[in-house]
């Protein structure tokens, strides 16, 4: 048998055997999948940025050939791919499944080819007729390609290259040059704030997404772009220090193998002060009698600690020196009735004052 007899018989065989496309043979595949009467393949080829390429997958559905020459009989050895045959593509932790073989895109390459078979004498096995090692003709692989592109893929990133059998093997992403910088940088939005610019107040961060995912965020409060000692956290309590001031607060985002990034919030609107409360309206304990002592009872005043100062009062009027918690009634207050009035203040909140109600008339 001539050497285009055992070529030609090759093509007639049941997988036909798979075709790789590209440049960089992946090896094994073709070998596993043939075994599993599948024939399709699969080929990485680099791209022109790095980090990037194509995986193509083919299913080799046969060949023809043609010539110019009467003494040669044409040949079609093709077939169809197994239903559901189809190919699957693991790289930098995610899957990519193609569609059915049978859906993919048909793709033909021809080349020029020499000799040809004359027809097959009666009762002589197929192929086997006379060879003419001078006959020109064209020969046409005939081929079912898939391709998924890839980027942003460290060179040695695993990737394992299957068909839906199964059968593959796992290679990784060739080198082709360094990462562009589109690819170490973090998606990255701008931060907002939520709560009220205002002493006492709590104001949260609200970092948004960041990607890709798991990026770890830190945070730092500033005011009026200087940052506050230990306000590191995506809460921050407003302290005293800060009215008048304008807050903002910084995510910074890292990831290994991703340039950090750091992102600012707006800036609020300058602190307010502060309100008190709770702000208690004061009692008055003891007998309302010349000579009997008197006693306020401010309750408790919060956020603690409020400093407290006291102005006794007869018939709404200040009586000069009674500035404590306790006065003792004096002989001009006869007649009258008395009340206290408790003021409370705090570093960077509103002075407030509370006043009770009035005793009875003094005897």
């Amino acid at each position: 048998m001539s050497y285009k007899s055992a070529h030609i018989r090759k093509w007639a065989s049941a997988a036909l055997g798979a075709a790789l496309l590209g440049t960089s043979l992946v090896t094994g595949l073709s070998a596993a999948n043939a075994s599993a009467g599948v024939g399709i393949a699969g080929v990485i080829t680099p791209g022109t940025t790095g980090g990037s390429g194509t995986v193509t997958f083919s299913f080799r559905q046969g060949v023809t050939t043609a010539y110019n020459d009467p003494r040669c009989v044409p040949s079609t050895y093709l077939q169809a791919p197994p239903p559901g045959a189809g190919a699957v593509v693991t790289i930098g932790g995610k899957t990519y499944t193609s569609p059915p073989a049978s859906q993919w895109p048909s793709h033909s390459i021809t080349t020029p080819t020499t000799g040809c078979h004359g027809p097959v004498p009666a009762g002589q096995p197929p192929f086997d007729g006379q060879y003419f090692p001078d006959a020109v003709g064209t020969e046409t692989d005939h081929l079912l390609t898939w391709s998924m592109s890839y980027s942003c893929q460290a060179a040695g990133t695993p990737v394992i290259l299957a068909d839906s059998s199964g059968a593959g093997v796992t290679t990784s992403v060739p080198a082709n040059g360094p990462l562009p910088a589109s690819c170490t940088a973090l998606s990255a939005p701008v931060p907002t704030s939520t709560g009220t610019a205002k002493v006492g107040s709590t104001l949260t961060a609200v970092p948004g997404t960041w990607g890709p995912a798991p990026v770890a965020l830190t945070y730092q409060w500033k005011a009026n772009g200087v940052a506050i000692t230990g306000a590191t956290a995506a809460i921050y309590k407003i302290a005293a220090a800060q009215l008048g001031k304008t807050l903002t607060v910084t995510v910074t985002g890292t990831k290994t193998g991703y340039t950090t990034k750091s992102k600012t919030a707006t800036a609020t609107a300058a602190v307010a002060p502060g309100t008190l409360g709770p702000a208690p309206v004061p009692t008055i304990t003891g007998t309302a009698k010349v000579g009997s002592t008197l006693t306020a009872v401010p309750g408790t005043w919060g956020p603690a600690p409020v400093v407290l100062t006291y102005q006794w009062k007869a018939n709404g009027v200040a009586i000069t020196g009674a500035t404590a918690a306790i006065y003792k009634i004096a002989a001009a207050q006869l007649g009258k009735t008395l009340t206290v009035t408790v003021t409370g203040t705090k570093a960077g909140y509103t002075t407030k004052s509370k006043t009770s109600a009035a005793t009875v008339q003094i005897v």
